[in-house]
C-alpha cells in the first residue's frame, strides 16, 4: 500500500470522529479541527484539479475561458465586489431552468397526469384504485395556493375544505417520502460509513504494526 493512501485512511477515519462529534458534544475544538482539516484539503484537492483541467482544455478549447470567468466571477461574494456574483448565478440558474425544465415537465408531470387519467378511464389498475389517485393529484395542487389575493375563494369560502384536503395529502406524501429516504439512506449509510471509516483503518494499522503491510 501507498504511504498517502494510508495516511489518508487514518487520517479520514479520525476527521469522521472529529466532524461527527458535533452531534454529541456540539462546537467544540475537535469538531473545529475536523472541520477545517476537512475544508482545507478538500479546496486544496478540488483547486489542484481544477487548475490542471483548466489547463489543458485550454490547450484544446479557448472557449473554456468563458464558464472560468463565470465561475471565478462567484468567488468575488467573498469580497467587497459581492455584486458581480450575482451575475454568475442569474446565468446558471437561467441555463440550468431552461434545460432541465422542458424535459421535467414532460418527464414527472405531463406523463404522470396522462397515466392517471388514463388508469380512470380505464377502470386500471381497478376502480377504486384509479380514483384514490386522481383525486390526490387534481387537489393537491391547491395546498400551493398561497396568494389570498387570488385564492381567498380557497382560504375563507365554501371551498376550503378543498383546500386543507390537498395540504393533507401533500404533507402525507412528504411525509411518507422522508420516512422512506431516511431509512433507506440510514441503512446503507452507516455500514458503509463502519466499514470504509473504522474497520477499513483499524486492520491496516493492525497489519503494519505486525508486519502484514509494508508501505511503500
Amino acid at each position: 500500500m501507498m504511504t498517502a493512501e494510508f495516511v489518508a485512511m487514518v487520517g479520514g477515519m479520525f476527521i469522521s470522529f472529529f466532524i461527527g462529534s458535533l452531534v454529541f458534544f456540539g462546537m467544540t475544538p475537535i469538531f473545529a479541527i475536523g472541520e477545517g482539516v476537512f475544508i482545507a484539503v478538500a479546496g486544496t484537492v478540488n483547486a489542484i484539479v481544477l487548475a490542471r483541467l483548466l489547463v489543458s482544455n485550454l490547450s484544446i478549447n479557448a472557449l473554456v475561458v468563458v464558464p472560468a470567468l463565470i465561475g471565478a466571477l462567484t468567488f468575488t461574494r467573498l469580497t467587497k465586489y459581492r455584486w458581480a456574483a450575482r451575475y454568475p448565478i442569474a446565468i446558471l440558474s437561467g441555463v440550468g431552468a431552461g434545460v432541465i425544465f422542458g424535459p421535467q415537465i414532460k418527464s414527472m408531470i405531463m406523463a404522470s397526469i396522462s397515466d392517471t387519467v388514463l388508469g380512470v378511464l380505464t377502470g386500471t389498475p381497478d376502480p377504486i384504485a384509479a380514483w384514490l389517485t386522481f383525486i390526490p393529484m387534481v387537489v393537491t395542487p391547491l395546498a400551493f395556493t398561497y396568494s389570498m389575493k387570488y385564492s381567498n375563494w380557497l382560504h375563507t369560502g365554501p371551498f376550503r375544505h378543498l383546500f386543507t384536503l390537498g395540504r393533507t395529502f401533500f404533507l402525507i406524501f412528504v411525509g411518507g417520502r422522508m420516512g422512506e429516504l431516511a431509512g433507506t439512506s440510514l441503512s446503507d449509510y452507516l455500514p458503509a460509513w463502519a466499514i470504509a471509516y473504522v474497520k477499513r483503518p483499524i486492520i491496516a494499522i493492525q497489519d503494519y504494526m505486525a508486519g502484514r503491510l509494508v508501505l511503500t
